[in-house]
């Protein structure tokens, strides 16, 4: 059997070495040239939703779902994610894309803003939710996939490069440092800021 090496121990490069290992590949190394999630991973705020607009987002994202309810708290918590729009146009979009997600098994919902205290809805045309979404743990979750497919015999190796393994197939899943190990990638970096404020007082749901 050929041996795979996966370039890469963030959420991506983790998943694909428990999935592999999972499937019955027997040769798998997942080499990190720093330290598990030390990449985006470990910077990332963790937010999960199966709510997209396509529908491959859409069964990947239904997929995932699994694992992270499987995990729960405290890698998951399950808080749920509301989308909000401000404008007919928004509205229509936001039933469109709710009405593809629930055909192919997604259980979101129209809800009344209102609901959410401490909120201002004077200029909300609508909103949506699934409250099976909720907020994971990236670099914890990661721990464990890479503790998991460990167990299922992967060969976990930090502080090395994946190019000076040995093997048959090399997976590159080192994000936006993919172009490092295929220059040709179609790969563009987007900074976004996001702040996390914890628990805010009087906005809350009923």
């Amino acid at each position: 059997m050929a041996r795979i090496v996966i370039a890469g121990a963030g959420s991506v490069g983790a998943s694909i070495a428990y999935h592999l290992a999972l499937l019955g590949a027997r040769d798998v190394v997942l080499a990190e040239r720093d330290r598990i999630a030390s990449g985006a991973t470990g910077k990332a705020m963790g937010g999960f939703r199966q709510q997209f607009s396509t529908e491959p987002e859409v069964r990947l994202a239904r997929e995932s779902a699994k694992l992270f309810h499987e995990l729960g708290p405290p890698l998951f918590e399950a808080v749920g994610y509301m989308f909000l729009a401000t404008n007919e146009g928004g509205w229509t979009r936001l039933q469109e894309r709710a009405a593809l997600q629930q055909s192919l098994g997604v259980p979101v919902e129209e809800v009344d803003p209102s609901r959410m205290r401490g909120l201002r809805t004077d200029d909300v045309a609508g909103a949506v939710a699934c409250w099976e979404d909720g907020v994971a743990e990236p670099a914890a979750v990661t721990t464990e996939l890479v503790r998991r497919a460990a167990d299922h015999g992967v060969d976990v190796r930090e502080q090395t490069d994946a190019r000076d393994v040995p093997g048959d197939v090399l997976v590159v899943a080192c994000g936006a440092a993919s172009t490092e190990l295929v220059p040709e990638l179609p790969i563009r970096p987007l900074c976004r800021q996001l702040v996390d404020v914890g628990p805010v007082a009087r906005a809350a749901s009923l």
